[in-house]
């Protein structure tokens, strides 16, 4: 059994594995799987936007990349345009040198776009997004309008502070939510509306601080209602005020202790294990994953087949240590390499076809280095560095940590994988020194941080709409009560709680009382 390079923990490479890894040919993993996510995580920056300049036009920008890194910046118009080409950065590869720190030279020569987004209007503080208009502050937000403030949203309409939505309209601060529409502080429900604090709600309309009901309406904490009686009850609940959101805050944790939870959120999966899964197929160890088939080690993948240890992507097959990708085939070590095909050890080259170490390109094809190449030069080329790589021990891994473009704790690994300054410097990570800013009193002051944000107009038109309290908190510090939400990441054994055989569950959940299997939970809320 193999140990992580890093985490020196054991981790097991299947039979199958195997057979993946040869036909793809590279060699077996040297870090585990959490390890090897890890590092993809640190290649993205989701919701830190700095103010600098853009070093094309030398105007004000937001970007995610912060004034002080190394790196050339364009403004999003402009990367895409035609003033420049990444082919005047090529270069040919020099094999009495590494591969990587070949590649960090590259890397700083060529821009790099300020924000990735596609096709959004009026919204240029979302991130990783496309098909979107008038949203602010959030990522992975896609085909969605009047989106503020919330975390991987598709086909959405009027969401603020909200993780993990699909087709849902009129919601807020909640996660996990399907086929919502006027849905509030509810979590792992779907098809629901009208209703406020729903956990684990299924077909509910109207109702009010209920867990694991399935197709009840006019249901307060469990109990069922005339329309009369509820609408009366309703009157006195609301509107929310910052005290009743807290009090009823505290009763919805109470009775998700007082009802059974499932081990695992799976849904419409087969021979398929990880967490928040649905519509899945052979599928193991992966989470937040939507349609996906014969793959292992995958983290918040939609619509993928035969993919191993990939991240952030979708629409695709064939994918091997890659990051933030979609419609896609065959990719190995890369990162936002969209709608490309036959890629290696590129980063941030959409369009392209059969690339190698290339950075910044745009729709090219047998390119090394940035690079152009015939067919032919360019196939026997690649299998050289190939070999010069593999005799350096750099090839079969994603990129070392010290090409990441960001800071550890500006990263997306920050959340799943938390770590102090000094345990981060020690592993070969970076770290961004926050400069304290001081205090306005004419702005809110964070109750959890104790630092000033803003409320735009459009989200207080939003809480003036929909009768809600200003938020006590900044946003960062209201995503990261969301993100607690969630599962860990991390899967234990453990009995059922009903008829006690063993299964797999969510390690957050070891001081539930009631963990069932999804034989009994079925048998208890159908």
């Amino acid at each position: 059994m193999p140990v992580c390079k890093q985490c020196q923990n054991n981790f097991t490479v299947y039979p199958e594995d195997k057979e993946f890894y040869k036909r793809i040919d590279v060699p077996e993993p040297k870090t585990c799987a959490d390890c090897s996510f890890q590092r993809r995580l640190v290649w993205r920056n989701e919701r830190n936007f700095y103010k600098r300049k853009c070093d094309l036009t030398n105007q004000q920008i937001i970007a995610i990349y912060s004034p002080d890194k190394p790196f050339k910046v364009y403004n999003q118009k402009d990367w895409w345009g035609d003033k420049w080409s990444g082919l005047e950065f090529g270069r040919e590869f020099d094999f009495s040198r590494p591969f990587f720190e070949q590649f960090k030279e590259l890397m700083l020569a060529v821009p790099r776009i300020a924000i990735y987004n596609q096709n959004c209007d009026n919204s240029e503080f979302i991130n990783h997004s496309a098909n979107s208009k008038d949203s602010y502050m959030g990522c992975v937000v896609m085909d969605s309008e009047n989106v503020l403030y919330s975390t991987y949203s598709w086909n959405c309409k009027d969401l603020s502070d909200c993780l993990l939505i699909h087709d849902s309209e009129l919601c807020y601060e909640s996660f996990y939510c399907f086929n919502g529409d006027r849905l509030f502080f509810s979590q792992n429900s779907r098809d629901c509306g009208d209703s406020y604090f729903l956990f684990d709600c299924h077909g509910c309309r109207d109702c009010f601080l209920c867990s694991n009901l399935h197709n009840q309406k006019n249901c307060i904490s469990n109990k069922q209602y005339s329309q009369a009686e509820y609408e009366k009850r309703m009157k006195e609940m609301l509107p929310l005020t910052a005290e009743k959101i807290r009090e009823y805050s505290v009763q919805m944790h109470k009775l998700i202790k007082e009802n059974p939870q499932k081990a695992l959120e799976i849904r419409k999966s087969e021979d398929s294990w990880g967490d928040y899964l649905i519509d899945c197929k052979s599928t193991y160890n992966s989470f937040n994953t939507v349609a996906a088939e014969n793959c292992q080690d995958i983290d918040w993948g939609t619509n993928v087949k035969k993919c191993y240890r990939s991240s952030y992507f979708g629409d695709g097959e064939l994918f091997y240590e890659a990051n933030a990708n979609r419609g896609n085939y065959n990719l190995k070590f890369v990162n936002l390499c969209y709608f490309s095909s036959n890629m290696e050890y590129c980063d941030l080259c959409p369009s392209c076809e059969d690339c190698f170490g290339c950075v910044g390109l745009k729709h090219k094809k047998y390119c090394i280095f940035n690079k152009q190449y015939d067919e032919s030069n360019y196939r026997k080329i690649k299998e050289k560095i190939i070999w010069h790589m593999k005799d350096k021990g750099e090839y079969g891994e994603f990129f070392p940590p010290d090409l990441a473009p960001f800071c550890y704790n500006e990263s997306a690994a920050q959340i799943d994988f938390p770590l102090e300054r000094k345990e981060a410097l020690s592993k070969g990570w970076q770290w961004l020194d926050e400069n304290i800013a001081e205090i306005n009193s004419d702005l809110p002051i964070c109750t959890e941080c104790s630092k000033n944000y803003k409320i735009i107009p459009q989200e207080k038109e939003f809480y003036e709409q929909n009768n809600l309290p200003l938020p006590n908190k900044c946003p960062n510090c209201r995503h990261l009560d969301r993100v607690k939400l969630r599962h860990s990441r991390h899967l234990v054994k453990r009995k059922c709680d009903k008829c006690q055989k063993e299964i797999i569950a969510s390690k957050s959940l070891n001081n539930s009382e009631k963990v069932y299997c999804e034989e009994c939970y079925k048998k208890e809320i159908y």
